[in-house]
This record gives structure tokens, C-alpha cells and sequence, in this order.
């Protein structure tokens, strides 16, 4: 699948983006209702546009491509779909088919969940979650009174939003802390990711949710360092005629990084594609290749970070400027790169 914006809009998403909005404007809202940005993996019997994941990761890398804050705000806001998978059929198609369906909150176990009457008592407070302004419907890691780990889902009424988030990049996710006060939720409402319920005819909700969560958050750091090149090459031709010396050493630098990214990009995209293969053929991926997936993307996040941070440094005062398109891009790729699923700490 090929997927792309016409030049008009794209360059109206990242005009829109580019003067440190903290939500995201109501006509970039509308540009992702009407193209179902946010229904990459929903089935199309919910209205969803059932992309391979390797279709989905594209677009994801695309859009973040036009702007980090957009690009983010579609990997969170689809990847809910996942869940479309493993809660009740009855709720996912009441309410994940309507068009302004859209998914907020955390896979961090910081709530309880325990029995009450017929019922459950929902607690907890939760950091960083994403698009929680316009969200239709919040999802939420919990532990229950004998330990277990369970997910519920929640209704925007019943979540209480601090307006907190503060971080120098991506600064219209609206990634804000919420807390979540003795809600009752009925047993419809709670849900476990490893037990799907409904495939829908798709294979994604087979796809395992770790890597399935890594690639998406990798397609938008991909995405900005691809821009990123970009702006740099830009920046490097307008200083072409009053420092050559710069000039010359910027663009060999650029394209040294350029080279091995669009090499190492290759070979994982042939990962990826090899697991979906698989998956759909097969049922099932190799533990190999899953092994091959996740190295690439822990591997690539690390060396595009550092590979930014590199470019930047030469960049001077105009890189540090928030006001310059090359700092906008730098700080929402740094930010995206801190996401925890994107970090492994070894002991060795």
C-alpha cells in the first residue's frame, strides 16, 4: 500500500504543528476523522481500514514524517485497535465503529481492580497518556486483589485529566497524567491481552503486542529522523556560499548517516514484513524472527538518537532556536526515543 498526503495538506499539519500547540488543533483532528488515521487497525466490519501491519507501520512513519506531534498521535490513537481483538465483541462494536472512536491510556499496572456486588471498583493514576483529551474510551493496566494483571476500560466521565504534561518534544500529544477515582465498571469492561475474544477476520490481533507496541513507537522515530535528514540537507545547502568548509563537511555527514539508516531500515523492514508473512501463512512467527524484530528496533531507536544528536551538534545556534523546524523535529524525535518499550537494560 502506498499512502501519502497531498503536498497541501501535509504542509498545513506541520504549519498547524510548528508553533508549540499543546493539543492538537481541531482541523488536524478532522484531517485524521476523514482519512481513519486513527482505524489503521480496526477491520473494516468496524469500519477499520485493516491494514498489514507492514502497510500500517508506513503510514505511521509517514505521518510522522510530516510532523512529530501528528505522527505520534496516529501510532497511539490507531494502536488502540489492537484491543478490538480481546474486549467484549458486544462493547467493540457499539463502540469502536463510530468515527470519532479513539483509544487513550497506559499499559502501566498503577491501578486496582477489585469485586464489588455485581460489579468492579476501578483506582489508580496513570502518567503519560496520550491523546487523553479527545479520547472516546481509556484503557487502563490494573491489579486485582489476588495479584493478577488485568486491563479495563474505561469511559472519558469516569477519568479525572491533570494537565501536566511538560516535556520539550511532542508537546501537542496532550500526554497528561490522569487519575481515575472508584469507578464501577461492569465484567464486560475488563479484558486481558493474552486472551483474544474475536479475531474479526484479521491476523494483527495474533501479531504479539510487545513487538507489535515497539515497531509502532520505532515507526514514528523513523519517520522524524527521516525528516530530520531532511531539514539538515536544507539547512546545509542555504550556508553553501559564506561557509564552504561547513557546507562540504555537513553534507558528507548527512549523507553518511542517510546511508546506513536507509540500509538498516531495509533490513528491518524485511523483518517485519518476513513476521507478518508468517503470522498470515502460517498462524504463527518464528521465534527467530521475532528475535530479528526486536533487535532492529531496540538497535536502530538507540543509533537514530544518537545519530540526531550527532547532526545537531553542528547545527549551532539554529538548532537550539525552538523556533527553527530542524528543533522542532530534534525535540519530538528525542521525546518519542524515551518511551520504555524502547529500552532494554542489561546486566552483563
Amino acid at each position: 500500500m502506498t499512502f501519502k498526503f497531498d503536498e497541501a495538506t501535509a504542509n498545513q499539519i506541520r504549519s498547524e504543528l510548528s508553533r508549540g500547540e499543546k493539543d492538537l488543533p481541531e482541523s488536524v483532528l478532522k484531517t485524521i476523522y476523514d482519512k481513519k488515521l486513527f482505524r489503521l487497525f480496526l477491520p473494516t466490519e468496524l469500519d477499520g481500514l485493516e491494514l498489514s501491519l507492514p502497510d500500517a507501520l508506513r503510514v505511521i512513519r509517514r505521518c510522522s514524517y510530516v510532523d512529530g506531534d501528528f505522527g505520534w498521535q496516529i501510532n497511539i490513537g490507531s494502536g488502540g485497535g489492537y484491543f478490538a481483538g480481546y474486549i467484549d465483541p458486544e462493547v467493540v462494536q457499539e463502540r469502536f465503529s463510530r468515527k470519532e472512536f479513539v483509544i487513550a491510556g497506559s499499559g502501566i499496572p498503577a491501578g486496582t481492580l477489585r469485586k464489588s456486588g455485581d460489579g468492579y471498583i476501578v483506582n489508580g493514576s496513570w502518567k503519560y497518556c496520550s491523546g487523553c483529551t479527545y479520547a472516546t474510551l481509556f484503557t487502563f493496566s490494573c491489579v486485582t486483589d489476588d495479584g493478577k494483571l488485568k486491563a479495563v476500560a474505561l469511559n472519558p466521565d469516569q477519568v479525572q485529566i491533570n494537565e501536566d504534561w511538560d516535556a520539550y518534544g511532542l508537546t501537542a500529544t496532550t500526554s497528561h497524567s490522569v487519575v481515575v477515582e472508584s469507578a464501577q465498571i461492569s465484567e464486560e469492561m475488563i479484558f486481558d491481552v493474552t486472551r483474544k475474544l474475536e479475531d474479526w477476520g484479521y491476523s494483527l490481533y495474533d501479531y504479539p503486542f510487545l513487538e507489535f507496541a515497539r515497531t509502532s513507537f520505532f515507526a514514528t522515530i523513523s519517520g522524524c529522523f527521516s525528516h530530520l535528514l531532511d531539514e539538515l540537507e536544507a539547512y546545509s545547502s542555504a550556508i553553501a556560499e559564506s561557509q564552504t568548509e561547513k557546507h562540504f563537511f555537513l553534507n558528507r555527514l548527512i549523507g553518511t548517516h542517510r546511508e546506513w539508516f536507509n540500509r538498516e531500515m531495509e533490513d528491518y523492514e524485511k523483518a517485519v514484513d518476513t513476521s507478518w508473512s508468517e503470522l498470515v501463512e502460517t498462524g504463527q512467527i518464528e521465534d527467530e524472527t521475532l528475535k530479528r524484530v526486536n533487535s532492529y528496533v531496540l538497535d536502530l531507536s538507540r543509533r537514530v538518537h544518537e545519530a540526531a544528536a550527532e547532526l545537531l551538534f553542528y547545527t549551532g545556534m539554529t538548532g537550539v532556536q525552538t523556533s527553527s523546524s530542524i528543533n522542532k523535529v530534534w525535540r519530538d524525535l528525542s521525546t518519542a526515543s524515551q518511551h520504555v518499550f524502547l529500552k532494554e537494560y542489561s546486566q552483563e
